[in-house]
């Protein structure tokens, strides 16, 4: 129950058109409308880089633990 909040929370439009200017990254979410300068200097990228499920699943605990390992330095 607590998580789905948490979700529900991050995808609210409110906090969605909040993330572009604190977070420099573009909304999750349709609704949410992009600041004007948020646009005009972000880099929209064409076809964005995605990476196959099963190669997320097969490697998952390998990053992490490279990532905490970098993280903890």
């Amino acid at each position: 129950m607590l998580a789905r909040r948490f979700v529900d929370f991050m995808l609210a439009k409110d906090f969605q058109q909040d993330i572009p200017l604190k977070m420099f990254v573009f909304p999750a979410s349709r609704e949410a409308e992009v600041p004007a300068v948020f646009r005009q200097h972000a880099l929209k990228l064409e076809k964005p880089l995605t990476l196959d499920p099963a190669l997320i699943s097969a490697r998952r605990e390998q990053w992490l633990s490279a990532f905490s390992l970098t993280m903890l330095r």
